[in-house]
């Protein structure tokens, strides 16, 4: 096991230490496995933080459902634009 500093959340702003597997640390890090194959028994919440350092608390703060039951309306988009089918970006 090897104890790991996360990177620091996006939402709250700290660090947090996690004890995971050596060899899945390296296959990860070193080898670039990725990282629900390197750590296929870990909780998506807990490599979701050893990623990204997101919180598994701070990450259901940001995408709860509070905003849509206080009846905030998300704009749709605009009717009249209009894509150009001869665009050579499409």
């Amino acid at each position: 096991m090897t104890t790991v500093t996360t990177p620091a959340c996006m939402m709250c702003g700290k660090t947090s230490e996690m004890e995971v597997d050596s060899l899945a640390l390296y296959r990860w890090q070193t080898m670039g496995m990725l990282i629900q194959t390197a750590f296929p028994d870990m909780p998506a919440p807990e490599r979701e933080q050893l990623k990204t350092g997101t919180h598994p608390s701070c990450w259901d703060a940001m995408f709860s459902d509070e905003e849509d039951d206080e009846g905030e309306d998300y704009a749709d988009p605009d009717p009249t634009y209009n894509i150009d089918e001869n665009s050579p970006h499409l």
